[in-house]
């Protein structure tokens, strides 16, 4: 929701255009959406008995490192989403921060890997309400299908009604399903005929090919598949937190000046005394000529152009304690200053070269004075 309607917008009140209401779902929902996504009992039940195979009665210590390393990579996203916007989650992190190809693969691979998410959910859900009622009732082992069916219609007819009651039924559910697992385990813990901290040790990783601490390792590899699905929640929470920080105490107004007016045109002026020979006045032409007859710009550099970089090449020598100009001042500040003040010509952008990629190679090609 835009800035010019979220003030008119009322909680619960019908959305303007196509924008999901304002209150239609909260915090609560947003999390149980990524512990759901998570699915912690398919986790329980087909990730971690994987990882039972290397590491034996260690494997809640593998447990354990699979969770400090998923908090860690959490910690992580939620420090990117303070720079970088979350919405595309993995996407957009992958194209930031190592490139937009990267990106791009990492968004296709998401649209591809998601819609087999559910229908091996509702599978899972087949075959085991099948099992149960085999053994409980003696029930045709091989009716799965019904099961699945019915999973698949409940979920269409949750999602159809709207995404308040949706998120609603995922909050139940993930309660639902927290509150079974913590009975289980408790369960499990007080019927046993012995309880001993040693299974978060590397005493019980007897595996014969993966003994001790690589049982513990290799199984880790298997139990942080059931924690997939917690970084949906990172960002937002990271998100929530920075939000309430600013809003509570903003941090901009504990700022003090550390210059005024004065200080600032004192400093400009010992900007344009900066010396400057003969010579670096030609290095910046050549590399204005340069662009102009490169045939991949539609339009080159223009004398004013030149001005401002002169002019940010002495800032920079001002703030580093110089009274006279260096060819790398000039080589510094180019990219910044001259980029966006070309047009590249159709072919050239077409091709996805860039007017960064242009001057570097003309900073590359022109001779520098010595």
């Amino acid at each position: 929701m835009d800035s010019s309607t979220s003030g008119s917008t009322l909680p619960g009140s019908p959305p303007p255009g196509n924008q999901l209401a304002r209150g239609a779902i909260g915090l609560r929902e947003v999390i149980f959406q990524s512990i759901t996504h998570m699915a912690p009992a398919a986790a329980v039940a087909f990730s971690i008995p994987f990882g039972i195979a290397f590491g034996g009665g260690a494997t809640p210590l593998a447990v354990i490192f699979a969770l400090v390393g998923s908090l860690f990579v959490a910690l992580s996203i939620g420090q990117l989403a303070k720079h970088l916007p979350s919405a595309g989650s993995f996407y957009t992190y992958a194209s930031k921060s190592l490139h937009p190809s990267v990106g791009f693969l990492v968004g296709w691979g998401y649209a591809f890997v998601e819609p087999l998410v559910a229908p091996l959910l509702f599978l899972n859900l087949g075959f085991a309400a099948a099992d149960v009622f085999h053994t409980e009732f003696n029930w045709a082992a091989d009716l799965w299908w019904p099961w699945a069916i019915a999973g698949a219609i409940v979920v269409f007819v949750i999602g159809y009604l709207g995404i308040r009651v949706s998120a609603g039924a995922g909050t139940i559910l993930g309660i639902f399903e927290i509150a079974v697992f913590t009975l289980i385990a408790i369960t499990l813990i007080a019927k046993a005929d012995h309880n001993t901290l040693a299974v978060f040790t590397t005493k019980y990783a007897n595996n014969p090919d993966f003994k001790g601490f690589s049982g513990v390792v290799a199984a880790s590899v298997f139990t942080v598949l059931a924690f997939i699905g917690f970084e949906a929640a990172a960002p937002l929470a990271e998100e929530a937190k920075m939000l309430t920080e600013q809003t509570a105490d903003p941090p901009l107004e504990a700022l003090e000046p550390v210059a005024n007016a004065a200080d600032a045109v004192s400093l400009a002026d010992d900007a344009k005394a900066i010396f400057v020979e003969e010579s670096l006045n030609r290095y910046v032409v050549a590399l204005l000529r340069a662009t102009r007859a490169d045939s991949r710009l539609y339009l080159g550099a223009s004398p004013r152009a030149g001005i401002a970089l002169l002019r940010v090449a002495k800032a920079r020598a001002l703030a580093d304690a110089r009274g006279f100009l260096q060819p790398d001042d000039v080589k510094a500040v180019a990219v910044p200053v001259l980029a966006h003040r070309l047009i590249l010509a159709p072919e050239a952008r077409s091709t996805g070269l860039t007017g960064e990629q242009i001057i570097r190679e003309t900073l590359e090609k022109t001779p520098v004075p010595v």
